[in-house]
């Protein structure tokens, strides 16, 4: 699809395919990360939590399609898991929302982690 295209004489359908084509190429490491997230909970059916260094491109492009509403939604229903953002660039997976939620010692647990560079 031409990126020269006004989006708003397109249907929402065109709009999601347009939308997805362009976040694909600014936000690929990010977009690729949750993939392999979704990947691990489809595998083990259980939820998986990491944190990512913000100051690495894997984690500027993590923050800016977790932090889009329309982004994480695409992503969760491309790849069938919910996704969560918490402590600005951790990343958690479930199979679903309701297991998003992390009590106090997984919390504790993650915060005590070295962050990942990559």
């Amino acid at each position: 699809m031409s990126m020269n295209i006004d989006p708003s004489t397109l249907s929402e359908e065109e709009q999601k395919t347009m939308m997805w084509e362009i976040a694909s190429r600014k936000f690929g490491l990010g977009i690729g990360l949750l993939h392999l997230a979704a990947e691990e909970v489809k595998k083990t059916g259980k939820r998986v939590a990491f944190l990512k260094n913000p100051e690495w491109p894997t984690g500027q492009d993590l923050i800016k399609v977790m932090s889009s509403d329309l982004l994480r939604e695409m992503c969760e229903e491309k790849f069938g898991v919910a996704f969560g953002l918490y402590e600005g660039c951790g990343l958690v997976a479930a199979p679903f929302k309701n297991q998003l939620r992390m009590g106090y010692a997984e919390q504790i647990r993650l915060l005590k982690e070295p962050i990942t560079s990559s």
